[in-house]
């Protein structure tokens, strides 16, 4: 795909970002970019994306965003021109912001993807095999599909995600990015993709990359809310396999809600739905969808501005919805919601708990962090023996450890006995 050239940034029109830095976000997806369209259809493009942006410029300070989260389908069908495109809109838009690329968040979506490729790549068979077959030294074969959506990022420099504290491992599909207003942003990309007879997608993600996030500290519950973590998947919980929503065995705990318990926000797109309101899958984080941009002048596209409000502790919703009578997009009736402080209960919880029996709960951390470092390093040798000595000791009081380290040692047994089934 061709460079683009540089030009001339233009004054951007809103107000100083100064105001709120990291505090508003705007999010947008499926742009569909390179979509094949009529003359007619054309001209109606550029009716809707001319007044977004005049929207956009007529927002106040106190709602001017000063992030830019899109949840995928940058370009419909993978198709080359579509990024081209995309990213000529796109840089357009962070200019009339004065939103830096830093500020720029963005994970793939389903036609981000070279749907051949993925098909290449080998599918779990079982439940068991999901986190066996996602290895860091196979991230390159995963991302082979993406290679179109990896250059479009390249070309309009956008920074990739980092998912070891030293940022010697990095992607364009997940991991972690900070921003300087005290906000987290994580990418969670599928790595597995199946297709029904409806051609209806369904998606894999897998527990790992939450495990290597974890385990290296850049994701986990933050009750103190001293800084907001949010996650940027393309697909909505109803859009995952059936072991991704639900957990069936304590050896393989369900990945939606291990996101829902270490973030605060989780965004999506894909279902090209109107705004709705915050909702809580009882797992503590709200999940929020958006529709497109544009499907047509005369479909309900959408867009939303999130406020982090520190002050009052809650999250406050601005939906917009395109009108067809009035040719214009109408702010629609927001929502406000508290942050989700069930994480502050667990978290008094997991402290009560250690105080009444804190020899075994640090030493149960101690086994956790000790296992996962070998098995980081894979060295499952030195991992067997750490098991081996306080196997006994952990199964008679398991019951008394809190969840929080019974759940990281029971995973890393699991990847123990995968190994030595299949070394």
């Amino acid at each position: 795909m061709a460079k683009k050239e540089s030009k001339p940034k233009r004054k951007a029109k809103g107000p100083p970002k100064a105001n709120h830095a990291g505090n508003v976000i705007l999010h947008i997806s499926d742009l569909h970019f390179g979509k094949p369209i009529s003359d007619s259809e054309l001209r109606d493009k550029k009716i809707v994306f001319d007044q977004f942006n005049k929207t956009l410029s007529n927002l106040s300070k106190d709602w001017w965003p000063t992030c830019l989260c899109i949840t995928g389908d940058i370009s419909h069908k993978n198709e080359t021109a579509g990024y081209i495109e995309g990213a000529k809109w796109l840089v357009d838009l962070m200019d009339l912001l004065s939103i830096d690329k830093n500020n720029l968040f963005i994970c793939p979506g389903n036609h981000d993807l070279d749907r051949d490729c993925a098909a290449t790549i080998q599918q779990p068979k079982t439940e068991a095999e999901i986190d066996h077959l996602i290895t860091i030294k196979r991230q390159v074969e995963f991302e082979k599909p993406f290679q179109k959506y990896i250059e479009f990022l390249e070309n309009i420099g956008v920074s990739k995600y980092h998912y070891t504290e030293n940022n010697l491992q990095t992607s364009f599909l997940f991991g972690m990015r900070l921003t300087s207003g005290l906000m987290r942003f994580v990418c969670y990309s599928p790595y597995f993709h199946d297709w029904d007879d409806k051609s209806k997608q369904v998606v894999i993600i897998g527990n790992k990359p939450l495990d290597w996030m974890e385990g290296e500290r850049l994701i986990s519950r933050r009750p103190n809310y001293e800084e907001v973590c949010v996650v940027l998947m393309h697909c909505p919980r109803e859009r995952m396999a059936d072991t991704e929503r639900h957990s069936y065995n304590s050896l393989q705990p369900a990945t939606w809600h291990r996101i829902a318990t270490m973030s605060h926000l989780i965004l999506t797109g894909h279902d090209h739905q109107k705004p709705e309101p915050f909702d809580s899958t009882g797992w503590w984080a709200y999940t929020s969808g958006i529709g497109t941009i544009f499907n047509g002048i005369k479909y309900g596209n959408s867009f939303q501005l999130i406020k982090i409000n520190r002050m009052e502790q809650c999250f406050e919703q601005k939906p917009f919805y395109w009108s067809e009578g009035s040719l214009s997009w109408i702010e629609s009736e927001g929502f406000q919601k508290k942050w989700p402080f069930k994480r502050e209960k667990e978290e008094s919880e997991f402290i009560n708990t250690s105080a009444q029996d804190e020899s075994s709960g640090e030493r149960a951390k101690n086994l956790a962090d000790h296992l996962w470092e070998c098995i980081r390093k894979r060295d499952y040798n030195g991992a067997e023996i750490l098991w081996n000595k306080d196997k006994n000791w952990y199964l008679a009081t398991k019951d008394k450890i809190h969840h929080r380290w019974s759940k990281q040692i029971d995973q890393c047994v699991l990847e123990i006995n995968l190994m030595r089934d299949n070394p």
